[in-house]
């Protein structure tokens, strides 16, 4: 039996509102690796051997909550 192709209506209403539901993402620990983060200070470290926390924050149609379009 070849592949099935899936495919989605464009027009499908539940799938676009369940696509641009608000949501929660959880704060995470993000391991930095490139060059640039391991200069100065850090250059006597181990290449993706540091670590951020980036904070949770909502999104949601299109929209992240908390970050605000700048008119120019």
């Amino acid at each position: 039996m070849p592949f099935a192709q899936v495919g989605y209506d464009r027009e499908d209403r539940e799938l676009q509102a369940l696509m641009t539901a608000p949501r929660s993402v959880s704060p995470y620990w993000r391991q930095l690796r490139d060059a640039r983060f391991y200069r100065g200070k850090w250059a006597d470290h181990r290449p993706g051997s540091r670590y951020v926390l980036v904070s949770g924050y909502e999104v949601g149609a299109g929209k992240t909550v908390g970050v605000e379009s700048v008119d120019t």
